[in-house]
């Protein structure tokens, strides 16, 4: 089965990619694919995306077919042949608002 896992912001300079497609097994979940991710990464890469539980950092979104994980069954989802993760780091910046 293969898998495609998108890079969003800072995690595609991160990664020095805006995509991977990864080879995985059925029964392979969307947290499994994170950590491995992460792992070919590095440590900075890991920091963006998983908290030292191994879930997703507070402010990351992940997506499964434009499908927030939070509302499916988060980083536990099961994954199937041709899915595309999504991931998004926090967003920062721009001007703040006068009131």
């Amino acid at each position: 089965m293969k898998v495609e896992v998108r890079l969003f912001a800072n995690l595609r300079e991160l990664a020095k990619t805006k995509a991977v497609v990864e080879d995985v097994k059925s029964g392979t979940s969307v947290g499994d694919v994170a950590q491995k991710i992460c792992g070919r990464f590095g440590a900075k890469f890991r920091g963006q995306v998983l908290d030292r539980y191994g879930q997703p950092n507070e402010n990351v979104k992940i997506l499964l077919n434009g499908h927030n994980i939070v509302f499916l069954q988060g980083t536990a989802t099961k994954l199937k042949d041709g899915d595309v993760i999504a991931i998004f780091p926090p967003v920062g910046g721009g001007s703040p608002r006068m009131f």
